[in-house]
C-alpha cells in the first residue's frame, strides 16, 4: 500500500503496511480542518484555515490550486505554482512549488507583497522567503518545493528535503533565522528576540541559545529585567561564579557558588550585594578574612576585619566569635587588645600584655562583652537587687517554719 495524496495533508509520505503514523496523523489534520466561509470558492470542503486573521484554502477542487489564499484556475495559477516538476494539471489540487517572489506556505503560493504574504514574510526570492516577517523565520536552505517559513512559537520539528530540522522557540513572538543546520540528527531552533507578554514570559540566552521561561525558573546565576523591552532574564556578571545577583554588573551579585573558583562573597561598602572572590583574593587588601560559615541569604562570605568585630588589625582571621586579628601595625597600635579584638598602643585598665603580646586582664578582673575593657569578675551568677531580696524573704520564712515545727514537736508532743 502507498500513499499518494490524503485530502488535508501538507506534508505527507509515501508509506508500507507497516508505517501507518503519517497516514493517520494527515487524517487528523484533515479532521481539524475548518469550514469554509461563503466568500471562498472552488475551494474543496472543510480544507479552510485562519492564518493572521484571513481565511485562506489549503486545498482547492479539481483544476484549481490556492493562490494568496484563494483558488485560482490552474492554467493562470500555473505563472507562479507548479507541481514538482511539471505543470499544474486539471486533477491539480495544491500547489508543490513556487516561483519568482512567491513562497510555498500551507499547500499554496504567496506573493510577498500580497496582503497576506506580508505578514509572513518580508524578502522571497527564487520561490523561497528569505527573511520570514515579524512572528515569523526563514528556514535555511529549504528549496521552492517545501515551506520556507516558520511561525517562531513553532515547538513541532520542521524537516527540510535535506534532512536537516529546524525548530521555533515556545511562547516566542520575534525571533531570526538561525544558522544552517549542521547536524541532520539536531534541530537548529530560530533565535527568539522577544516573549509573550500575557503570563509573562522572560528572554533567557544560555550558550547562544534563546528560549521563553517563567519568572521562576530565572535564578541559578540569572536575574529577571523586570523592565526591559522585552522583559529579559538575564545572566550575572560573573555567571560561573555567582549563583545569585541584582544587576548585571560584576559588583551586584548577592550570592556566590559555594564549589566555584571564587566561593566567598567580597560586599561592597554596606550593601548586600559585591563580587565573587576566592580565598586568596580575599585577603588582599589585608582587611578582609574568610568566614567559611555559611550564611543563609549570601553563603560564604569575605567579611571585613571591623564587621566581624575586629578592629585596628593589620590583618586579621576567623575566630570563634567573628574576627581576631592577626598581626598589628609595626608601629602604633603594635600590641593586641584583649581577646586579640584589637590592636592597641596600650592595655586598657587592670590589663598587662602576655608574652605574645596579647592584653590580658589581671587577676579578679574578666573582659567586657566586647573586650574593650576589664570588669570585675563575678564569683557567681549576677542576680538584681530584687532576686536577692526574694531569695531573702523565702529563707527566712523556710527557717521560720521549721523553728516552728520543731517547738510544736517537742514542746506540744512531749506533753503528750
Amino acid at each position: 500500500m502507498s500513499v499518494q495524496h490524503v485530502q488535508g495533508c501538507h506534508l505527507c509520505m509515501k508509506v508500507s503496511p507497516g508505517l501507518m503514523f503519517p497516514v493517520i496523523w494527515c487524517l487528523i489534520v484533515s479532521a481539524l480542518a475548518a469550514t469554509c466561509s461563503a466568500t471562498q470558492t472552488n475551494c474543496a470542503k472543510n480544507m479552510c484555515e485562519t492564518i493572521n486573521g484571513v481565511e485562506i484554502c489549503t486545498q482547492c477542487t479539481e483544476g484549481n490550486a490556492p493562490i494568496d489564499g484563494s483558488c485560482v484556475a490552474h492554467g493562470t495559477a500555473n505563472a507562479h505554482c507548479k507541481k514538482k516538476s511539471a505543470d499544474l494539471t486539471a486533477q491539480s489540487q495544491i500547489c508543490e512549488k513556487c516561483e519568482g517572489s512567491y513562497f510555498l506556505y500551507k499547500n499554496g503560493c504567496y506573493q510577498v507583497s500580497s496582503s497576506l504574504g506580508t505578514t509572513l514574510c518580508a524578502l522571497a526570492n527564487g520561490g523561497v522567503c528569505t527573511k520570514g516577517a515579524p512572528g515569523y523565520f526563514a528556514l535555511p536552505e529549504a528549496a521552492p518545493t517545501e515551506e520556507s517559513v516558520a511561525p517562531c512559537n513553532a515547538t513541532a520539528e520542521i524537516t527540510l528535503a535535506n534532512g536537516k530540522k529546524y525548530t521555533g522557540v515556545t511562547s516566542c513572538t520575534a525571533c531570526n533565522s538561525p544558522s544552517a543546520a549542521g547536524d541532520s540528527n539536531t534541530p537548529k531552533a530560530a533565535t527568539c528576540t522577544a516573549c509573550e507578554t500575557t503570563t509573562p514570559t522572560y528572554l533567557k540566552t544560555v550558550d547562544g541559545v534563546t528560549t521563553c521561561v517563567p519568572k521562576s525558573d530565572c535564578n541559578n546565576g540569572f536575574f529577571v529585567e523586570e523592565n526591559a523591552t522585552p522583559k529579559k532574564c538575564t545572566a550575572c556578571n560573573d555567571n560561573a561564579n555567582c549563583i545569585a545577583c541584582t544587576g548585571s554588573s560584576s559588583n551586584q551579585c548577592t550570592r556566590c557558588k559555594a564549589d566555584g573558583t571564587k566561593p566567598y562573597l567580597k560586599k561592597e561598602g554596606e550593601t548586600d550585594a559585591g563580587s565573587c572572590v576566592s580565598g586568596q583574593d580575599c585577603a588582599t587588601p589585608k582587611t578582609h578574612y574568610i568566614d567559611d560559615t555559611v550564611d543563609p541569604v549570601n553563603g560564604k562570605l569575605c567579611r571585613t576585619c571591623v564587621s566581624g568585630g575586629a578592629t585596628g588589625c593589620e590583618t586579621c582571621v576567623k575566630g570563634d566569635s567573628g574576627a581576631i586579628c592577626n598581626t598589628c601595625p609595626s608601629t602604633g597600635n603594635t600590641i593586641f587588645g584583649l581577646n586579640k579584638k584589637s590592636c592597641v598602643k596600650d592595655c586598657p585598665a587592670n590589663a598587662s600584655p602576655d608574652t605574645n603580646s596579647v592584653c590580658v586582664c589581671n587577676n579578679g578582673f574578666t573582659p567586657n562583652e566586647d573586650s574593650s575593657t576589664c570588669v570585675t569578675a563575678s564569683t557567681g551568677p549576677n542576680l538584681s537587687t530584687g532576686a536577692i531580696a526574694g531569695i531573702s524573704v523565702a529563707a527566712v520564712v523556710v527557717v521560720g517554719g521549721l523553728v516552728g515545727f520543731l517547738c510544736w514537736w517537742f514542746l506540744c508532743r512531749g506533753k503528750a
